[in-house]
């Protein structure tokens, strides 16, 4: 195989998938997830505080990393940007879109436990930022101290729900 020549010239013509023939119905069901998490939870998903948005979240990221293995992966439309090495990260995404599958169905195990398990580690997590970001930028600028109020209040108004119960919360 030469470097600039058709990365397929060795794969005999009856071993290749064209794409083509299942693009259509992998893009409409890409879309109706989506859509479906949008708009058509079942009741005992939607009613669980912070459920909506998780699942909303990991269809969205899926979605995405979907459209950009299709791209990185493909020679149509022809793309003078797209380069064939761009493939080489097609094995990480995938990988990055089983972990999405694999959470949607660890949550979906025991929806209202591990979505308030998910939002505890989360919520744990963005407070060690914002307490980080307290230490680094508080005072050094009005759009800093703005933004790390608004910040900080959104995290105290969600520590009701999410807050981890063994944690002490130091609101700096």
């Amino acid at each position: 195989m030469s470097m600039m020549g058709d990365p397929w010239e060795d794969v005999p013509e009856d071993r290749r998938l064209e794409f083509k023939v299942i693009r259509e119905p992998l893009e409409r069901l890409t879309a109706a997830v989506v859509i479906n998490v949008e708009r058509s939870l079942p009741p005992a998903i939607a009613n669980v505080v912070g459920a909506p948005t998780i699942f909303l979240l990991l269809s969205k990221v899926a979605e995405t990393t979907f459209n950009t293995i299709r791209y990185f992966c493909a020679d149509e439309p022809q793309d003078p940007r797209r380069q064939i090495s761009f493939a080489s990260s097609a094995p990480p995404l995938l990988r990055a879109l089983l972990d999405e599958i694999f959470t949607v169905i660890f949550i979906g195990e025991d929806v209202a436990g591990r979505v308030q398990w998910y939002n505890k580690a989360g919520w744990r997590e963005i407070r060690e930022e914002h307490d980080r970001h307290l230490l680094r930028y508080k005072g050094k600028s009005p759009e800093w101290d703005t933004w790390l109020a608004k910040y900080g209040e959104a995290l105290d108004n969600n520590q009701k729900h999410f807050a981890p119960t063994r944690m002490l919360v130091d609101s700096a």
